[in-house]
């Protein structure tokens, strides 16, 4: 019985087959890829704080990024992504992601610290109409990070944190309330006062200020001022109507043009103080990264691109200089924390940690 052309099997069918799975996988494999490295260069990751905990006395940071995408319809929040790294080894411990998937860029929140194994990420909320806030609990056990995110008490709105986990609310009155974030405890009226910085440098009226050679000029001189008028506020008398010093420095955060500060050096008193701290040579365009009544901490972007610290005896304490620390645009400010004794400096790139005793880099971490 002869077979006919119509039942012979075509001798292709197979190889075609096989052709035809090959491509549809390799072009899945390329969409895969190809949206992978979308998604990456689509996406920015932006430093936010770092905090120092000590576990089995290492040192370990705890760093946190926002992670922002961009799409045909602009920029959005994606989360914040934590890592959790050991100082001294150089190593990452671990690493979290707080999915926080809104269609804007909110204010970027803060790493609250209660101890060394209790932590708190806190967005103060935008003054858009149904934004309460954001707040994520993060929580170290064994070495690993784990964190969630944590829905204030119902009808509250977050105002902002006071420290040692304690975050003001306000319920629909506008009146306040004080939120034990390790706790959940909610009690009535304002959380207990917790002096910052800011306040306590406020309070005993001292000054570092940046000088320059002219109103315009983008290379500034650093001088040190205190006082011990009662009044910041007050017009001094017999200074033909201009302001104190205090005064001036408040509405000019601090910067004088070298003529209104000769000017001054007229009107101290017999208990001022005006030393001259950085005069040897200039700092360009400096920001201003942390001030207290003993040291300011300054970084210059353009130039040399290096922080400088300065004492208020007139001394440059340590300088971070190395090419290998490169500051990057000044848009993205390094942060400066004090903890125990050291003071902890973080950028996109870094974390360094100086020595406040020893005046000397302790320890450095890239990330």
């Amino acid at each position: 019985m002869s077979s006919t052309d119509d039942d012979l099997p075509t001798p292709w069918t197979t190889r075609r087959v096989l052709i035809l799975i090959a491509s549809m996988v390799g072009m899945l494999v390329l969409s895969l890829v190809f949206g992978f490295f979308i998604v990456r260069i689509t996406e920015t990751t932006t430093l936010i704080d770092s905090v120092l905990i000590r576990q089995a006395n290492n040192p370990k940071l705890i760093i946190a990024f926002s992670v922002t995408g961009h799409g045909e319809d602009g920029s959005y929040m994606r989360g914040y992504r934590l890592k959790f790294v050991d100082a001294i080894q150089n190593v990452a411990l671990d690493e979290q992601f707080i999915e926080h998937a809104i269609d804007r860029i909110p204010p970027l929140p803060a790493i609250e610290y209660c101890n060394d194994e209790d932590l708190w990420l806190v967005q103060k909320p935008e003054f858009i109409q149904g934004d309460v806030g954001f707040v994520a609990h993060i929580t170290v056990t064994n070495g690993k990070l784990s964190s969630n995110k944590t829905p204030l008490p119902a009808g509250y709105v977050l105002v902002e944190s006071r420290g040692a986990c304690q975050l003001k609310l306000k319920n629909k009155f506008n009146e306040s309330f004080c939120f034990t974030a390790t706790t959940g405890a909610l009690i009535a009226g304002e959380c207990p006062p917790a002096m910052t910085s800011a306040e306590t440098y406020d309070k005993i009226k001292t000054a570092f200020i940046l000088v320059n050679k002219t109103v315009e000029s983008t290379r500034y001189h650093i001088y040190y001022y205190a006082t011990d008028k009662p009044d910041p506020m007050q017009i001094s008398v017999g200074s033909g109507g201009k302001q104190s010093l205090l005064y001036k420095l408040w509405f000019s955060t601090n910067r004088l043009s070298q003529p209104e500060l000769d000017y001054y050096k007229t009107q101290l008193g017999p208990k001022d103080t005006l030393i001259s701290v950085y005069t040897d040579d200039y700092l360009i365009s400096p920001a201003t990264l942390h001030k207290s009544a003993e040291m300011a901490i300054y970084a210059e972007y353009s130039g040399k691109q290096r922080i400088l610290c300065f004492s208020n005896k007139g001394k440059l304490l340590w300088t971070v200089d190395d090419p290998k620390f490169v500051l990057g645009d000044k848009d993205r400010a390094i942060k400066v924390k004090l903890r125990d004794d050291l003071i902890i400096l973080s950028s996109n790139k870094w974390v360094v940690a100086v020595g406040q005793a020893t005046n000397a880099m302790q320890w450095s971490y890239f990330f």
